[in-house]
């Protein structure tokens, strides 16, 4: 069993299947484990940075309430864009079905593509790591590509 971080949670190889497990929180998690700065800017920098608008503005709380808004609105845009580009499809997929794993380094975040069969059709799963900026992101993607290594399967 071979476990690695991805940019929203966590992906383990067992010995018959894959599992994927991501969160709205996930991000902020990976953050923590491999980035303190980044963890901090997160999770303390901006929560103060709203109550330093709330505070020292004349109009500060309709400002924060109009950020928090449309904060919300990325938010849901972006869930939605994930599951249409299949981030968010299956959580577990048996190896057994598992046919390739394409490995993209994209720019700023790599990207996983799994290829596996279902319903006598190829289905893709993407499996997005941490930004490659972080610190230890190329430690993850090197565990991800040695656990689909170690369990036999294609990488391209």
């Amino acid at each position: 069993m071979t476990e690695f971080r991805t940019l929203a949670g966590k992906c383990t190889v067992t010995s018959g299947s894959i599992e994927v497990k991501e969160s709205l929180i996930g991000p902020i998690k990976t953050a923590y484990h491999l980035s303190k700065l980044y963890f901090f800017v997160l999770a303390v920098y901006v929560p103060l940075f709203g109550f330093f608008i709330v505070l020292t503005w004349e109009n500060g709380l309709p400002v924060l309430v109009s950020f928090v808004v449309i904060v919300s609105v990325l938010v849901v845009l972006r869930y939605r864009l994930s599951y249409g580009s299949g981030t968010l499809d299956a959580d577990s997929i048996s190896l057994d079905t598992v046919e390739s794993v394409e490995v993209r380094e994209d720019q700023l975040i790599p990207v996983l593509v799994v290829s596996y069969r279902q319903n006598n059709s190829v289905e893709k799963r993407v499996i997005r790591m941490p930004y490659s900026v972080l610190k230890n992101s190329s430690r993850e993607l090197n565990k991800a590509i040695e656990a689909f290594d170690g369990k036999g399967i294609e990488i391209a």
